[in-house]
């Protein structure tokens, strides 16, 4: 997880997605079975946004850090390439 997971934290509950991206700031809350495509962010006007934020910060304190990348390694694009997973 590494780095993604401190990009992007998501979630679903009872039908309703909620996405954080720490280093930008931003929530988002989307209802899922009006919206599937996630077009219209209601965090701002729906009233469940405060508390699931609410729940996504006490989450975050009882998680440990995520590891710190050790290093990067020149050969793991050619790898990646060899599979297919990129050009």
């Amino acid at each position: 997880m590494g780095r993604l997971s401190n990009a992007l934290r998501a979630g679903v509950d009872h039908g309703v997605t909620h996405h954080n991206t720490p280093a930008l700031g931003r929530f988002e809350l989307y209802d899922l079975g009006r919206d599937p495509a996630e077009r219209e962010n209601r965090y701002g006007t729906a009233p469940e946004g405060d508390s699931m934020r609410q729940v996504l910060q006490r989450w975050r304190e009882t998680v440990p850090a995520p590891p710190q990348p050790s290093g990067y390694d020149p050969r793991f694009g050619d790898r990646l390439r060899a599979l297919g997973y990129v050009q």
